[in-house]
C-alpha cells in the first residue's frame, strides 16, 4: 500500500455516527493527494498544523475533529 492509498478511507463521525469522516491533509500535497482532494476523498488543510488541528472532516455533518487529542472543531464554512 502506498502512502497515498493509506490516506483514503472513511471513519465514523463521533457526532453523527455516519461513516463519512475523511482525512484532512496538511502541507503542500503531492499531485496524487491533490487528485484525491478533487474526487472528494480527502480535504486539504492549511500549510501548518498544531497539536489540536483537526485531522478528520465529516462529509455528512460538517464537523471536524482531532483523533489524538479529542479536540473538536465546529462545522466549517467550506
Amino acid at each position: 500500500m502506498t502512502e497515498d492509498q493509506s490516506m483514503i478511507g472513511q471513519r465514523h463521525c463521533p457526532f453523527c455516527a455516519k461513516k463519512a469522516g475523511i482525512r484532512i491533509i496538511y502541507g503542500s500535497p503531492p499531485i496524487a493527494v491533490y487528485l484525491l482532494h478533487l474526487k472528494g476523498e480527502v480535504i486539504l488543510g492549511e500549510c501548518r498544523r498544531n497539536k489540536s488541528s483537526p485531522d478528520w472532516h465529516c462529509k455528512a455533518c460538517g464537523r471536524r475533529w482531532n483523533e489524538r487529542t479529542g479536540a473538536i472543531v465546529h462545522p466549517s464554512n467550506g
